[in-house]
C-alpha cells in the first residue's frame, strides 16, 4: 500500500511555514496537469486544519519525498478541489513590455516588476519568489494596443503553447524562499508503440488543422508577406511540396518584425492532434516520474506515425493504490461541444 501525503502553505507566506501538520494523509486523489490550459484537480485529506482557506496552496508528496503535484484550493467542502499552480496568476493585468529581446528574461522583468514589487502589498507577500530563466528564446512580445489588459494565467499556457515555455515551481515544506523557473527543459525523445505491455491503450482522439497561411498587413493595410506551415517547417514559398492540402488561413495586420508574427501565429512543427495514451506506472520500460511536459516522443499507433510532445497527464490514487497514468500529446484540446458539432454533422 502505497501512501501519499499533503502540506499547505499560506498563499501570502509560501516560503513561510506549512499549515499544521506535515503528514496530511491522502485517501484519494484525481489529479490532473495541462500546460495548455486550466485543470482541475480533486485531493481527499484527513484532517484538514480548520485555519486553511481558499486561495492556500496545497502540495502533494509522495513516500520517497517527492513533490508530485502543487495546486490552488478553491474549495473545502468535501474533497479539496485545487486549480494547478499556474492560477496563482489568475488575475487580469495590464500589459506591461520590457521590450527586451530574450522572451523569458522578458516575461521574468514582468513579474518582478508588476507582481513581485507591485503597489499592492497582498501581491507583494504572494510573489516572493526567485525568479529564475532556464532557457533563452530570442522573440519579442507582440505589440499591443494601449490599456491592453489580459488575464496572466492565460499568457503562460500561451507561452507554452506557442514557444513551449513553461513556469518551474519549487515550493517546500520547510520555510524557503519558492523559486520560479521561467524557460524550456532540455529533454531526450522517447519512443512510444503500442505492441509493448506497459502502454495499454494509444487512443488518436482527433486530428484538425490549425493555422497553416499567414497573410501579412501592415497595420494600414498594405500587403507585407504570406508564410506557410509545412510538415517541415515555416516557408515563404506557396510551390513547397510537403505543404497541406486543407488550408487554414490567418490575417494579420501589425508592424511587427515578421519573426514576432510568425512566432505567434504559426509552428515549425504542427502537434495538430490529440493522442491518449494509458501507461502503466509500475513498468520497466518507462518512468513515468521522469517525463517532463513539452518532451518530445515518437509514437506508433499500427501504422500512424506521429512526433508529438507530452502535454498532460492524469493520475488517479485510491485504496492505497495508482496503478496506471493517462498520457496527453499533441496541442489540440477536443471540447465537449466540438465532439457533440461533429457527432451532429455525421
Amino acid at each position: 500500500m502505497v501512501q501519499y501525503r499533503a502540506f499547505i502553505k499560506d498563499r501570502t507566506d509560501i516560503g513561510g511555514y506549512s499549515i499544521g501538520s506535515s503528514d496530511l494523509r491522502i485517501t484519494a486523489f484525481t489529479i490532473k496537469v495541462d500546460a495548455l490550459n486550466k485543470a482541475v484537480s480533486t485531493i481527499t485529506v484527513m484532517n484538514v486544519p480548520p485555519v486553511v482557506k481558499e486561495g492556500d496552496i496545497l502540495c502533494v508528496y509522495s513516500p520517497q519525498g517527492k513533490t508530485i503535484y502543487q495546486g490552488v484550493i478553491t474549495k473545502l467542502s468535501g474533497a479539496i478541489q485545487c486549480d494547478q499552480i499556474e492560477s496563482l496568476f489568475d488575475d487580469n493585468w495590464l500589459w506591461n513590455d520590457p521590450k527586451m529581446d530574450i522572451l523569458e528574461e522578458n516575461i521574468k522583468n514582468v513579474i518582478e516588476t508588476d507582481f513581485k514589487n507591485s503597489d499592492d502589498p497582498i501581491l507583494r507577500k504572494i510573489f516572493q519568489f526567485d525568479i529564475k530563466t532556464i532557457s533563452n528564446t530570442k522573440i519579442k512580445l507582440p505589440s499591443q494596443e494601449p490599456n491592453y489588459v489580459k488575464n496572466f494565467s492565460t499568457l503562460i499556457y500561451e507561452l507554452f503553447d506557442k514557444y513551449n515555455i513553461r513556469f518551474f515551481f519549487d515550493i517546500e515544506f520547510t520555510p524557503k524562499q519558492p523559486v520560479l523557473k521561467i524557460g524550456t527543459e532540455d529533454s531526450t525523445r522517447i519512443k512510444f508503440s503500442n505492441n509493448v505491455n506497459s502502454v495499454l491503450n494509444i487512443n488518436r482522439v482527433t486530428e484538425i488543422y490549425e493555422t497553416n497561411k499567414l497573410i501579412i498587413y501592415s497595420e494600414e493595410g498594405v500587403h507585407r508577406a504570406t508564410f506557410y506551415g509545412t510538415r517541415s517547417g515555416i516557408t515563404d514559398n506557396p510551390n513547397q511540396l510537403d505543404r497541406f492540402s486543407k488550408i487554414k488561413t490567418n490575417y494579420v495586420f501589425s508592424d511587427d518584425e515578421f519573426n514576432i508574427i510568425k512566432a505567434q501565429n504559426l509552428r515549425n512543427q504542427m502537434y495538430n492532434h490529440e493522442i491518449k495514451v494509458e501507461m502503466v506506472l509500475d513498468n520497466k520500460i518507462y518512468d513515468f516520474w521522469s517525463f517532463k511536459l513539452g518532451q518530445e516522443f515518437d509514437i506508433f499507433v499500427g501504422r500512424d506515425y506521429f512526433n508529438t510532445i507530452l502535454t498532460g497527464y492524469e493520475l488517479r490514487y485510491k485504496n492505497g493504490s495508482m496503478d496506471t497514468v493517462s498520457l496527453t500529446f499533441g496541442k489540440v484540446r477536443t471540447k465537449l461541444e466540438d465532439k457533440l458539432n461533429k457527432y451532429a454533422q455525421k
